[in-house]
């Protein structure tokens, strides 16, 4: 499980962002996303991150 401080860092969503998130009702999509980004591994999402920006790269190339 990844820290919320991580989660800040990787996507550069702020605290206040993320914490309204997480205190969204539970049918509400914040919650979901903060429960699937709080879920995931944080190697996983460098991962996930390189490649978008790799694929970003070429698409401006």
């Amino acid at each position: 499980m990844i820290k919320d401080t991580k989660i800040n860092e990787l996507f550069g969503i702020p605290i206040r962002t993320i914490q309204d998130m997480k205190n969204a009702d539970k049918d509400n999509w914040r919650l979901k996303v903060y429960t699937f980004l709080k879920n995931q591994d944080e190697e996983a999402l460098k991962d996930f991150l390189s490649k978008i920006n790799s694929h970003e790269k070429n698409q401006n190339s």
